[in-house]
């Protein structure tokens, strides 16, 4: 045991150089002594391994357990990456306030990433009070020490007027500064903003730009703005193939709105044969996540037997829930049962 403890920052600065070159099979039984020899910092990555199940089976209750030593320890990274345990529910139950507790204890710390992560608990109100005004503090906090997801959630504040005024310009500002710096996120803001008119000049051609650079670089929420220009012909020659393309591959991504927009696709017949069967599957997936235009979409095909069962009750659920979802057209289709 005092071996354990004597070469413990040893072993854990070998297993470090071993992580670093992405050796993790090698790595892990170096961090495994350097842990059970008292050094926090092989815990963490210890945990880490687990975490992502690099050179061991993923496992996030182990995970959990080096982590929570790591971050008892002194880590704060540790107690960070605890913290999106806790708030994924990996590896036991999720808790919002525990991860709140974690994030709030690395941000003060001087760990940035937790301070993006806690102001959007304190955006969402998960875990404790909603607080936008917090939000907005956490996020230019991050995003002032050079954490630039941080910079484009606090766009998204200024872009909405929560937690303050809205402010097109500072909105244009911030996902600027995130996109030059490979955020994505901040590169579709950049579309959105272009694509309204608000604080630019309403630029279709520089919005396909932006959003076209979001969707390259995986944000599902970028191809979808993008194939909407494609479906409306806007800054582009209307293209119902591309699209499809777009929808279908922000749809694979987990956004609900492009699911919704493609099945409209299939249910149109646009750019692909006419297809009930898989507008109603797209519409499911939609509305089961909480799109509302979706649903009403659903509730059409139960109304006439399009690719379902003609079922009236269910059209009614359907068409009631878009409509208290704020969907105008879903309550003008419920005045028919009335």
């Amino acid at each position: 045991m005092q071996d354990l403890h004597d070469h413990a920052g040893e072993r854990s600065n070998e297993g470090q150089a071993l992580y670093d070159l992405k050796r993790y099979e090698e790595a892990r039984p170096l961090l495994q002594k350097a842990c059970d020899g008292g050094n926090m910092s092989g815990c963490g990555n210890l945990g880490n391994l687990y975490y992502f199940g690099q050179g061991v089976g993923q496992d996030y209750g182990q995970a959990r357990r080096f982590l929570q030593k790591a971050c008892d320890g002194g880590i704060i990274a540790g107690c960070n990456n605890l913290g999106n345990l806790y708030y994924n529910g990996q590896g036991g139950p999720q808790d919002y306030s525990q991860a709140r507790i974690l994030y709030m204890k690395a941000c003060d710390a001087g760990y940035m990433p937790a301070c993006s992560f806690l102001g959007t608990l304190y955006y969402s109100g998960q875990g404790g009070p909603q607080d936008y005004s917090q939000a907005r503090t956490l996020y230019m906090k991050a995003c002032d020490a050079g954490y630039m997801p941080a910079c484009s959630f606090l766009g998204t504040l200024y872009y909405s007027g929560q937690g303050g005024p809205q402010d097109y310009s500072q909105a244009r500002t911030l996902y600027e500064k995130a996109c030059e710096a490979g955020e994505m996120s901040g590169c579709g803001g950049l579309g959105s903003l272009y694509y309204n008119g608000q604080g630019v000049t309403k630029n279709y051609l520089q919005a396909r730009t932006f959003f076209q650079k979001a969707c390259d670089g995986e944000n599902v929420s970028g191809c979808t703005s993008l194939g909407g220009l494609y479906d409306n012909g806007q800054g582009v020659t209307k293209d119902y193939v591309q699209a499809r393309s777009f929808y279908q591959k922000a749809c694979d991504g987990g956004e609900l709105t492009a699911c919704s927009a493609l099945g409209w696709l299939y249910f149109k017949g646009r750019g692909i044969p006419r297809d009930y069967a898989k507008a109603r599957l797209l519409f499911e997936k939609a509305c089961g996540g909480g799109n509302m235009t979706a649903c009403n979409n659903l509730g059409w095909l139960y109304e006439h037997g399009d690719g379902v069962s003609q079922d009236y009750g269910q059209a009614r659920s359907l068409y009631n829930r878009a409509c208290d979802g704020g969907v105008k057209a879903a309550c003008d289709n419920l005045r028919m049962y009335r």
